[in-house]
């Protein structure tokens, strides 16, 4: 599984790359990176997205999805502040 996650990172790296290409070409510039969490931006996760189902239908190749929710997320904010939130967030996406 490590073998493959680390395949994936040089075209996640290129594409990450084109992303920032493109937002600095355009004067509103999204961010990539959330400054808190230090994950990727929604903004960046939409144009990967986007560039992978336009990828996938090209080649007429099958694409999967696997979205989730952190259940009760704001609960904890409230209970144990924002920061340990993030790092629940960023334990979750790793």
């Amino acid at each position: 599984m490590a073998a493959r996650r680390t395949a994936r990172a040089p075209r996640l790296v290129r594409l990450a790359r084109a992303y920032v290409e493109r937002t600095q070409l355009e004067p509103r510039g999204a961010a990539i990176i959330d400054k808190l969490t230090t994950l990727y931006t929604r903004a960046l996760f939409d144009a990967v997205l986007a560039k992978e189902v336009e990828r996938a239908a090209r080649f007429g190749h099958p694409i999967s999805l696997i979205l989730f929710d952190v259940d009760h997320l704001s609960e904890i904010n409230q209970e144990h502040g924002y920061g340990v939130g993030d790092k629940i967030l960023e334990r979750l996406a790793s």
